[in-house]
């Protein structure tokens, strides 16, 4: 399945390892890519500075110039507000503005469809999204429409795990979950679409533990972690404008 990734003018599609500018595409370098897509796979996120290189020069020995460098090139081809510096700890991609107009002020989250073979995650999801917008945004999340002046549906679209290290016995030792949703918020009173979007994706590795039982509980402990991430990453992109 093929992801891209749109927020204010920019659209980013990774299949094509294309950059477009309003619709229009626009020259970028490859390791400026790669950083641009790990930036926009965690909105809102910090991401370390050892992460960054790790992501971007896999396998390599580099000096933070080289990271330093590829900042200033994005920077300058997206504007200076898109890249928030975090002093002394990395990056994140730093959203403009909400989608949410004042007048809202009450929000009511629906169940997330489950689209994927995995169970419980929708209801993890959920509860996160609801946990999430009502800290963050300082909103009521209620579950019914009544009384709401926004209703925010989603799905669980995608689902997957996939080991990621090996042992020299050929057992998987770490893994690496993607999750996938999609969600939709409505002004309830004019019906129009506030906010948006498809695709909107979170990824999270963890450890493989030598027995099965131990790695039942560190599952059910990921899965904790992964839905609180994609959720936090959910919300920051209605909150924060990505």
């Amino acid at each position: 399945m093929s992801i891209n990734y749109c927020f204010d003018r920019f659209e980013i599609q990774p299949s094509a390892r294309r950059l477009l500018i309003e619709g229009q595409t626009a020259p970028i370098g490859a390791r400026a890519f790669d950083l641009l897509q790990t930036l926009v796979e965690n909105p809102g996120r910090l991401l370390t500075k050892s992460e960054l290189l790790d992501k971007v020069w896999p396998g390599l020995v580099v000096e933070e110039a080289n990271l330093h460098v590829q900042i200033s090139s994005l920077r300058k081809l997206l504007g200076s507000q898109v890249i928030a510096t975090i002093p002394g700890r990395g990056y994140r991609l730093a959203g403009s503005n909400t989608f949410l107009p004042p007048s809202i002020r009450v929000i009511a989250v629906s169940p997330f469809d489950n689209r994927t073979s995995r169970p419980e995650i929708e209801q993890r999801v959920t509860e996160e999204v609801a946990r999430e917008l009502s800290k963050r945004g300082r909103y009521q999340v209620v579950t019914n429409v009544a009384g709401a002046q926004a209703l925010l549906e989603g799905a669980i679209a995608d689902f997957r795990t996939n080991p990621v290290q090996f042992n020299a016995a050929g057992r998987a030792t770490r893994v690496e979950t993607v999750v996938t949703l999609e969600a939709t918020l409505r002004d309830l009173g004019s019906g129009a679409v506030l906010w948006s979007q498809n695709g909107l994706l979170f990824r999270e590795q963890y450890d493989v533990p030598e027995t099965e039982a131990a790695f039942f509980d560190r599952e059910t402990l990921a899965l904790d972690e992964i839905a609180k991430g994609a959720a936090g990453a959910l919300v920051s992109s209605i909150l924060e404008g990505f």
